[in-house]
């Protein structure tokens, strides 16, 4: 017999939170690229889970971003 448990160990409320894959690292700097004019949007990251990063700063809820698949 074999079993496939998920196990919670953290729950955020109302945060904001991209695909890991959107998340650039260039220079010391973390940045998201707005998909409507291609901008480097400066971030500062909280929380990383394995497939989203919660954003604490830099980022507003309903910007759209481009993430690699």
């Amino acid at each position: 017999m074999t079993a496939l448990v998920t196990i919670e160990t953290l729950r955020k409320n109302n945060v904001i939170d991209v695909p890991n894959s959107a998340i650039v690292d260039k220079d010391g700097e973390t940045y998201v690229l707005q998909s409507k004019n291609h901008k480097q949007l400066l971030i500062k990251t909280g929380t990383k889970g394995l497939a989203k990063t919660e954003v604490i700063e830099g980022l507003i809820q309903g910007t759209i971003i481009v993430a690699n698949p």
